[in-house]
């Protein structure tokens, strides 16, 4: 609502000034007049409605998304139109209204530079327009930019906190303390696959993107580890379209989902349960989904807190073509991630 009244504050101060401008004019050459300041008036006001009608056409059009290039020759069109319209509006006007002219005063030669000076004074019009609109837009990027960054941090720091809890550490510590002894081969794998997620997640912190096969290899030595745990009680299930490991998501997007599956879902349940894990492209978009037994609990909060931390990275770094949504289905609980893939 702000902007508009700007909007209309500018409109009206832009051709008042205009205005002003020709009424000196006009008294500087010894031609003003009552009818001729109402002539000059009425092309202001001309000049307000031929240029926020042309506002409307762009705006439905959407020409403020348009590359450069291919907006030039629209707006030098359309300042043309709008030249012509003003030019006619105000000689009919000033004949029939005022009597400020007749029609045989009309010459070619006349409107010919009437013409060119209404359509110059709306190309003008439009070039601050679009310089406004994309000044604003540069800097709401910006803004867009600090906020995604921002946020990428902030997930990445609460991530490394979730990997690196002490209750996660104790119990992947625990196991492979155990595994030493009774079967150091497997000590020596869980080893690895510890120090891949805390490389990973330390790669992560660059702000770089990484492709489906990285982030489905962090998810593999997470599960692993926490296999030791719960051993036969934690069953994964995997369904991945090959496609779908080349393509680019943003980093550290997938793991807090199995996190959730684990600790809302296999954890409470003394029998355990299954992850589902599967993926595919569909209409130029990567489809993720994490599928787990178990119920949502509406008055737990925890999980809050990761499903809006995944939707404001999505939001932010894809708008509203990417998606996110947390389900519950029949006995268990699906959650899916919609990426826009580029063509």
């Amino acid at each position: 609502m702000k902007r508009e009244w700007m909007y209309w504050i500018c409109q009206i101060c832009g051709w008042g000034l205009y205005a002003a401008i020709n009424g000196v004019l006009f008294t500087a050459v010894g031609k003003y007049s009552l009818k001729a300041a109402a002539a000059n008036v009425m092309v202001s006001a001309f000049g307000v409605a031929v240029t926020h009608a042309a506002r409307w056409w762009m705006r439905r059009n959407q020409w403020q998304s348009k590359r450069i290039l291919s907006l030039i020759p629209r707006i030098l069109l359309l300042s043309f139109v709008c030249g012509l319209v003003m030019k006619w509006s105000a000689t009919i006007f000033s004949i029939l209204a005022i009597g400020l002219y007749k029609w045989s005063d009309i010459t070619l030669g006349y409107s010919l530079i009437t013409t060119f000076n209404f359509s110059f004074m709306v190309f003008l019009w439009m070039l601050l327009y679009f310089g406004i609109h994309y000044f604003r837009n540069y800097q709401q990027s910006a803004l867009q930019n600090v906020q995604l960054q921002a946020a990428k941090r902030e997930a990445e720091l609460s991530l490394l906190k979730a990997q690196l809890n002490p209750h996660f550490l104790f119990n992947a510590l625990n196991s492979i303390r155990a595994l030493t002894v009774e079967n150091p081969v497997k000590a020596q794998d869980a080893i690895t696959h510890l120090a891949n997620m805390l490389r990973y997640t330390l790669q992560s912190q660059n702000g770089r993107s990484a492709t489906f096969a990285e982030e489905l290899q962090t998810v593999r030595d997470y599960l692993a580890l926490e296999s030791l745990r719960f051993e036969e009680r934690l069953r994964v299930e995997w369904a991945i379209d090959p496609k779908s490991e080349s393509l680019k998501m943003p980093s550290m997007l997938l793991q807090p989902l199995i996190e959730n599956a684990i600790k809302h879902g296999i954890s409470r349940d003394p029998q355990g349960g299954e992850i589902r894990i599967e993926s595919l492209v569909d209409h130029h978009k990567l489809i993720v989904r994490v599928t787990n037994s178990g119920r949502l609990n509406g008055e737990t909060d925890s999980t809050k807190i990761g499903v809006e931390n995944i939707r404001g990275r999505l939001r932010l770094m894809f708008g509203e073509s990417a998606g996110f949504s947390l389900q519950q289905q029949s006995n268990t609980v699906c959650a899916e991630i919609q990426i826009p893939v580029s063509e």
